[in-house]
């Protein structure tokens, strides 16, 4: 027949059954599938959930940023809800939305160095500052004892410009640095404990037991080398004390390196000692006594000290030690350099300024302003903490200094005495401490400074010292009655008034006792240790114990806590409490509290303020016992407020939302919630929320809803609206292996923030770093609705393909069959 198939068997056994009655009611069900269709207006991405159509209780979130063409579009319903259970018959409403996909344009960067795309990853050091410097004529190197992320060692150009970028061996100190060029070599010298050290500095018997270690490299090739004992690094020195009784534990002594000819040399402040060692085995070879010791350098064949707050010039040969400038011209020196022509310069810590010597040891004045740390407008020429210097081929004298708001490094002209070139950063671990003014979107916040950003030009400048920095995971801008508030959102949330001068005043604070603790290193303020154990006296010295919460509010205006000035939720078993803290609005806190075993949401509006402009805040056990129910399974969730006041939780295994009267208005799948919860996570699937940690901000996007967005531990970023539809995701996933480019923020993204300029329109979102990206195609999106009615004979169905796709899913069952020593004896 041609027939391109076999033809039926010959033998009738072979045959199959066919069950016509079966047969029927697949062709049945196939006719009642349940389909919703729509038209998507451009091709791009939708998403599509279902709700009771009288409640409005979501039931499916059936469609979540799927890819789809223009045109007519149909997708189909399992009728089932989000926990595979089938509906009953009925008319069920279903909503949509429509846009071409939401892309993240990269902008720029701010705070990062050189801010180039090449230094996504991280132009310096993250955990730590930029403490040493040191200079050749071929070679400008500045370093740090550590980083996560970027480069910890950093080899500039003529012009401050990051040639290229290198990190120390993981086990030498985190503490301090040291460092001297011989060559085309770089010599590393780290003290203090090492990054896996546990040192319980709360222990009196504790014991740390410190190492200054020594580390080399090739500048021209970028690369470590080893030591001729086959090490990365090699322990020069040793020292063990006490954290309990010395303030100064974290370091061993280092006090500075130098390199002449084939020697190092190794300032010893704790041993009292500079040690000689071989450059080329790090071995010692000799050592001088030397008390005191502040600081070393080498320039034209001498070695120079600091001794006791003298400039001397110590003999190689006999360790004997010359005065050049006397202790009394220098206050409480740091660090030296000398130039080419001889001329001496001293980093001072009282004045924070340089001290200038000639070769006499004369003084020729200083460079900077004096003062130190402040806050306000910012002052290019104000250095604060300045500590390793080195003078550059070009003559430029480069200093580092001990800061994190911002972090900077500096090149003078010692000519003009004036600042030539400054780089930043690099921002913190996680991106944390970022936020964009919403009024003035040039405005943004950043290592403890406010910064004037100019996004045609990729520029970035810092105009002021609000205050320390102390890595909130973002901030926000908020104004009530005339004056701007800084919210800032972390293990507490706190609240600071901008003043005039671009500082900020701490005004109030809410936040769990224990996280509040946990964000002071276990060393919360006096005042609040005092406070808690006035108003908990069974519970006194338990302060960092989980449970308890508080409001401070400044009372006198002074931006320091009192006693006096806090309001515990001592009503409340269990007070608010995420770690990726609780997103605000406005200055209306709301955070979710358990009182009498169940869940409630507090919503603390300001009844005034005072004459500083501090909110006044009710009385927190009174609004504890009158807060509105909610179906919450724990209060330690983090959460985020939209403009209509709808509280929103990042609550597992589903996103949970709470009108102000307490109804539940939508959910949303959140399995694999936060950083331990995303290691169990499958391969990432589009729609599919893994490892959310917190909220970066909301911002409004039409008459019905907000937009937000939150961070997922493995890099990508879920965007969602506040009644809760999926938008869309971004950024990739750090499992799946991507290139280095803006597309990638990498895992443990913990900082970040997002808003919506109120005049240009446009949404912003801060991550990786400080990266800036303009959200496009929020524009451009479209609401869809109608109504879906399942009809008995359609429910039916629905459950009978549930059943059987249970059974092709079920595993079969498995059974363990014990060996036997001799075979049984079968029956016949």
């Amino acid at each position: 027949s041609g027939a391109a198939h076999a033809g039926l068997a010959a033998d009738a056994r072979e045959w199959l059954p066919f069950d016509l009655a079966e047969y029927a009611l697949a062709v049945a069900d196939r006719r009642n599938r349940l389909e919703i269709a729509f038209t998507q207006p451009e091709g791009g991405k939708a998403t599509v959930v279902i709700e009771d159509a009288v409640s409005g209780r979501r039931l499916r979130n059936l469609v979540g940023g799927q890819p789809f063409a223009a045109g007519a579009q149909r997708v189909a319903w399992d009728g089932l809800d989000d926990h595979a259970a089938v509906v009953p018959p009925g008319t069920y409403r279903w909503r949509s939305l429509h846009h071409p996909g939401i892309v993240p344009e990269y902008a720029m960067s701010f705070a990062n160095g050189d801010d180039t795309l090449a230094q996504l990853s991280g132009w310096g050091p993250n955990h730590t500052v930029l403490d040493a410097a040191t200079a050749s004529d071929a070679w400008t190197v500045v370093s740090a004892p550590m980083t996560e992320g970027g480069d910890a060692i950093l080899v500039l150009d003529a012009q401050g410009r990051k040639v290229r970028g290198m990190n120390v061996p993981l086990g030498m100190g985190i503490a301090h640095t040291a460092s001297a060029i011989s060559g085309d070599t770089l010599y590393v010298a780290n003290d203090g404990p090492a990054f896996l050290d546990h040192i319980d500095e709360r222990d009196a018997h504790a014991v740390a037991h410190l190492r200054i270690t020594l580390a080399r490299f090739d500048l021209a090739q970028g690369r470590l080398l080893e030591w001729k004992s086959g090490g990365s690094f090699i322990a020069v020195a040793e020292a063990a004390t006490h954290p309990a009784d010395d303030p100064e534990w974290r370091s061993a002594g280092l006090a500075g390196l130098a390199a002449l000819g084939d020697r190092l040399y190794l300032a010893d402040r704790r041993g009292g000692r500079l040690l000689v060692l071989d450059a080329a085995t790090g071995a010692q070879s000799g050592v001088f006594a030397l008390p005191a010791l502040a600081g070393l350098t080498s320039a034209q064949g001498r070695l120079y000290a600091l001794v006791a707050g003298a400039v001397v010039t110590v003999d190689t040969q006999s360790g004997a030690a010359t005065t050049l400038v006397e202790a009394a011209a220098t206050r409480q020196p740091v660090a030296l350099a000398v130039d080419a022509g001889g001329r001496i310069y001293v980093s001072d810590a009282a004045s924070h300024t340089v001290l200038v010597f000639d070769t006499r040891g004369q003084p020729l004045g200083a460079l900077g302003r004096p003062g130190g740390p402040y806050t306000g407008a910012f002052d290019h020429e104000r250095m604060v903490n300045p500590r390793g210097l080195a003078v550059a081929a070009n003559g430029w004298l480069w200093v580092t200094e001990e800061r994190g708001a911002p972090k900077r490094i500096v090149a003078w002209d010692t000519s003009t005495r004036r600042v030539v070139c400054e780089k930043f950063g690099s921002p913190p671990y996680g991106g944390t401490g970022a936020g964009v003014d919403p009024v003035d979107p040039t405005r943004w916040i950043g290592l403890g400074a406010q910064w004037r950003i100019d996004l045609a030009t990729r520029s970035a400048q810092p105009i002021a010292i609000v205050g320390p920095d102390h890595h909130e995971f973002h901030y926000s801008y908020v104004r009530d009655h005339g004056v701007t508030y800084l919210i800032g959102y972390g293990q507490a949330t706190t609240i600071a008034r901008v003043n005039a001068d671009g500082s900020a005043t701490p005004v109030a604070l809410i936040a769990s006792a224990h996280r509040f603790s946990f964000a002071c290193d276990w060393q919360p303020p006096e005042a609040f240790v005092t406070a808690f154990a006035a108003a908990y006296p069974g519970r006194a010295g338990k302060h960092a114990d989980k449970g308890p919460g508080f409001v401070w509010s400044d009372a006198n205006g002074d931006g320091v806590m009192q006693p006096g000035e806090f309001d515990f939720a001592t009503s409340a078993e269990s007070f608010a409490g995420a770690y990726f803290g609780h997103d605000q609005h406005d200055l209306t806190l709301r955070v979710p509290v358990t009182v009498g075993g169940r869940r409630v949401v507090v919503a603390l509006a300001p009844s005034g303020f005072t004459a500083t402009d501090a909110p006044r805040y009710p009385s927190l056990p009174a609004a504890c016992s009158a807060g509105v129910p909610i179906d919450l399974a724990g209060n330690e969730v983090e959460t985020t407020v939209d403009r209509f006041g709808d509280l929103i939780c990042n609550a597992e295994p589903e996103l949970k939302a709470f009108a102000p009267d307490g109804r539940l208005l939508w959910t949303h799948p959140n399995r694999w919630v936060g950083v331990h919860g995303s290691h169990d996570a499958p391969l990432p699937e589009t729609g599919v929320m893994q490892g959310a940690l917190g909220f970066m901000g909301t911002a409004p996007l039409d008459a019905t809803s907000d937009v937000f967005v939150m961070n997922g531990n493995h890099g990508r970023y879920f965007m969602l609206t506040s009644d809760g539809l999926y938008v869309d995701e971004f950024f990739k996933d750090v499992r799946m292996g991507a290139h280095l480019d803006t597309t990638l923020v990498g895992g443990e993204a913990f900082g970040g923030c997002f808003a919506r300029g109120e005049r240009d329109g446009i949404y912003y979102l801060q991550v990786g770093g400080y990266r800036v990206y303009r959200m496009r195609g929020l524009d451009r999106l479209q609401r869809g609705q109608g109504v879906i009615t399942v009809s008995p004979a359609q429910a039916i169905a629905a459950e009978r393909a549930m059943a059987a796709h249970g059974a092709i899913a079920a595993k079969p069952h498995a059974a363990v069959i014990p060996l036997i020593a001799q075979a049984p004896a079968l029956p016949g």
